[in-house]
């Protein structure tokens, strides 16, 4: 859809990990509403290795604890395979205790704290709002502590500002799954 084609668009070089940990710590450090936003929201599309676009259209419906350690997100879209046939999109997301700002329980945990007023229910969205809407409004927080911090992201090898994008989350996180040693063949993630 065309919401999918901007955002690709938009983020022309994949965030490295230490960027992704750098602006969800600069994000905490902000002690605001805005901040948690963002750095739950830039956590969610790094780890669920999808566009903001989607981060944005969870639903608490969405949301399961099946395990210890991991949240499930199942994806309300589906995706078609090569043999023809849709499946849901089911991704696990990790606790991560010895990061904090990182961390997705921490940061769910603060943000639904922090932002609600309403009662929470299954079929409500985690963001409120439209998907489109949402996506640009952390881009712009994005690229605002992006700003705030331009020397530090500069020195990261990193030549302008204007290529980073929630999207980068996405190329980023998928660049660094291909690099480890048992992570997904290269042949899915190209699918992808």
């Amino acid at each position: 859809d065309d919401d999918d084609q901007d955002e690709f668009k938009e983020g022309k070089v994949p965030m490295s990990p230490a960027l992704f940990w750098k602006v969800c710590m600069w994000l905490l450090q902000w002690g605001t509403i805005e901040g948690i936003f963002g750095a739950l929201f830039i956590a969610l599309t790094w780890n669920l290795v999808c566009r903001g676009n989607n981060t944005a259209k969870i639903r608490f419906s969405h949301l399961t604890w099946t395990t210890f350690n991991a949240m499930k997100v199942n994806f309300k879209h589906t995706k078609t395979q090569q043999h023809g046939e849709a499946k849901r999109q089911k991704r696990a997301v990790f606790s991560n205790p010895f990061e904090y700002y990182i961390n997705i329980p921490f940061l769910l945990g603060l943000y639904l704290a922090c932002s609600f007023s309403d009662k929470q229910s299954q079929g409500r969205k985690l963001f409120p709002g439209f998907s489109k809407s949402q996506s640009e409004h952390a881009n712009v927080i994005l690229k605002r502590v992006l700003k705030e911090h331009e020397q530090a992201v500069l020195s990261m090898d990193y030549d302008t500002l204007d290529d980073i994008y929630s999207h980068s989350c996405r190329k980023g996180a998928s660049s660094q799954l291909a690099s480890l040693p048992g992570g997904p063949p290269s042949a899915a993630l190209c699918l992808r």
